[in-house]
């Protein structure tokens, strides 16, 4: 009989909350990827006695273009030539947070721009008014100050909860992990946050 081959992901996630010992849904920490993490799903499901394997796509044995290498034109031309398999429609199956705080970020920025007259980023200064015009007007992103997936559970979120930042600060407050809004200026000042 051929193995069947599934995403561990969506498989960890129900079968951790039906496994008696467990009964319990994975964090957001649990549903990532990367047999890496000793968190992962796959190294989850192991430890439930699940078979686990690695399969990587054809595509994926191309070269990293971000690896560095002797010969910069060489992977570029490899990669002008073959070029990425990209846009075929995938269905993902993901845990995630309920966000309801939409009225209180209606809410920061009434109060932001009463106060200040702009709505600018809390980290930088970029003002998406002053740099776009009209299209810029009213827009900025809100950021959870203490992430959602810091808690186990639903929490309480409130105004002072969240800060106004730039989409470019934002991302990087997301990709840098724990980074403090405090830290992430200090960051951009080149000075310590201490």
């Amino acid at each position: 009989m051929k193995a069947r081959h599934s995403n561990s992901k969506p498989i960890a996630a129900v079968a951790f909350k039906h496994v008696p010992q467990v009964a319990r849904p994975l964090t957001s920490k649990q549903i990532s990827g990367g047999i890496a993490n000793p968190d992962c799903a796959a190294n989850l499901l192991t430890a439930l006695g699940f078979e686990v394997q690695e399969l990587f796509p054809d595509h994926w044995d191309r070269p990293d273009p971000f690896a560095p290498t002797t010969d910069d034109d060489a992977e570029d031309d490899w990669l002008d030539q073959a070029g990425v398999h990209e846009g075929s429609p995938v269905l993902r199956a993901h845990l995630r947070r309920e966000r309801r705080s939409a009225d209180l970020v209606k809410k920061l920025k009434r109060e932001v721009l009463k106060r200040t007259g702009r709505l600018a980023c809390v980290v930088c200064d970029f003002d998406f008014a002053s740099a776009y015009g009209p299209k810029g007007l009213g827009y900025i992103e809100a950021h959870h100050v203490v992430p959602l997936s810091a808690s186990e559970e639903a929490v309480i979120t409130r105004i002072t909860d969240l800060a106004l930042v730039c989409a470019n600060c934002h991302r990087m407050l997301h990709r840098s992990g724990d980074l403090t809004l405090d830290e992430l200026r200090a960051a951009i000042a080149g000075t310590s946050a201490d």
